[in-house]
């Protein structure tokens, strides 16, 4: 199985969780959604910069990668401006895509 795009992973909003995160789960040992540990299946969410923390590295599990990847297709087709007129979105494909590839 072949790991999702990086420009996909990238876009999964972690908004409003970097306060509430243990040092597992910044450190990509623990899923940032789920808190479970991360095993080599795991999915690299890309290194966040954080203004009060610094460089963080999560990880997640594939079933959070997968229900977050929905949540966050759905959001952005009900927000984008370019969605709501059916033009070509590229943030809408790459979440459309790693919602198909992590299910």
């Amino acid at each position: 199985m072949t790991a999702p795009a990086a420009e996909a992973t990238a876009l999964l909003s972690l908004a409003g969780m970097h306060s509430l995160m243990t040092d597992a789960q910044r450190a990509g040992e623990a899923c940032p959604w789920c808190n479970k540990t991360v095993t080599e299946s795991g999915i690299d969410l890309g290194e966040r910069h954080l203004p009060d923390m610094g460089t963080i590295h999560p990880v997640a599990c594939r079933s959070c990668v997968a229900s977050r990847a929905r949540e966050d297709y759905a959001a952005h087709c009900r927000t984008c401006v370019r969605c709501h007129y059916r033009e070509e979105c590229a943030p809408r494909l790459l979440l459309r895509r790693l919602a198909l590839e992590t299910r």
